[in-house]
């Protein structure tokens, strides 16, 4: 993801929360912001042709009537689209309008819709709007620019202007970088970073509640409407028995995704129950890709990891974390790195 700004996490704020109070039955009236959308359109109308309705790139749903008067729902701002005039650059053109009002942006959110929406909530009972912005752990840089930085850092401060608590998912880089000191100044604090399930220890031994965890999140995809303790006694109707199963979680380092990826290969390859030897296969090949796209710096790199559990510098991330190559965990003294448990089984690394 390398093509945002300010004002597009704005607008996707206002967007989602709106959606939220909307279901919630609670009704506001934002006419400031229908002023700056009507300003909008008189900016953008020679670029944008609407007939009926349409969606202008950034701000959503617009009618047009006959006599060129625009309305829009701030509530329902939708997905960006828009049905282009001889104009490849409106979303570019937008932004150049917009980016200059993120202030008075910034300001219609609070005072038309979480102000409020925040009062009506507390005389409900309910202590008030918390909004999660996911996936700018997405973003990528461009030949122009740094985007996490600039988002974060650069143009951090309008984040943190949001009258409700909201977090925020941070690409991990930062935290690699020289802007992970201006960037705990800028939100008062350090990023929290979101470590796998631990499969091991630091000492590499087994950490059994990990496993647990783990295999029970398995079931419960086999298995969704029954407790724990129930999907328990069906483990054998998906694998030959719980030392394959406990394989699967051990071997996928305790990344998500990277276990159900391993799960869906062995389910190409056989109807459940999983054996040991289709586990393997799928295993095996998983292994032979990630070695396929190492070099032999890179196999230096790992070597260090394995035996100092640490990985420093951008270039550590770059090459080791973002390539998936190694793992960060957390435990009681703090954090450290292990190495992918696929790679860790290469011919490369059974030599210290």
């Amino acid at each position: 993801m390398t093509d945002v700004d300010i004002s597009d996490i704005l607008l996707t704020v206002a967007r989602q929360i709106g959606k939220s109070l909307t279901a919630a039955k609670i009704e506001l009236n934002p006419t400031g912001f229908q002023g700056l959308l009507q300003k909008t359109w008189s900016v953008l109308q020679s670029d944008v042709s609407i007939s009926g309705e349409g969606n202008i790139p950034l701000i959503g749903k617009v009618s047009a009537s006959t006599t060129g008067e625009v309305s829009a729902d701030l509530l329902g701002i939708g997905k960006f689209s828009a049905k282009l005039k001889g104009n490849p650059d409106a979303r570019a053109r937008l932004r150049q309008h917009l980016e200059p009002q993120t202030d008075n942006l910034l300001e219609l959110i609070n005072k038309e819709l979480l102000e409020p929406a925040n009062k009506a909530l507390q005389e409900r009972g309910q202590k008030g709007i918390v909004a999660i912005v996911d996936s700018l752990d997405r973003l990528e840089n461009t030949k122009e620019r740094n985007q996490a930085e600039y988002i974060f850092v650069t143009r951090g401060e309008k984040l943190r202007q949001f009258h409700c608590h909201i977090v925020y998912t941070t690409p991990l880089v930062l935290n690699f970088s020289n802007s992970i000191a201006p960037l705990s100044d800028r939100f008062g604090g350090a990023p929290k970073v979101l470590p796998m399930v631990r499969v091991k220890n630091r000492d590499n031994q087994l950490h059994t509640e990990g496993i647990h965890l783990l295999r029970d999140m398995v079931l419960a995809r086999a298995f969704p409407d029954l407790s724990s303790e129930e999907r328990a006694q069906y483990l054998d109707q998906v694998f030959e028995n719980q030392e394959t199963c406990d394989r699967l979680c051990t071997v996928s380092g305790g990344h998500v995704r990277n276990l159900l990826v391993l799960l869906y290969g062995c389910l190409q390859k056989q109807d459940p129950p999983i054996d040991r030897d289709t586990l393997e296969e799928v295993i095996a090949t998983q292994r032979d890709s990630l070695v396929r796209a190492i070099t032999a710096n890179e196999w230096e790199l790992l070597q260090q990891v394995k035996a100092q559990k640490a990985v420093v510098g951008e270039e550590g991330y770059q090459t080791l974390l973002r390539s998936l190559f190694v793992f960060e965990y957390l435990d009681e003294l703090g954090t450290w790195f292990g190495l992918n448990p696929i790679l860790a089984e290469a011919e490369q690394l059974k030599v210290s």
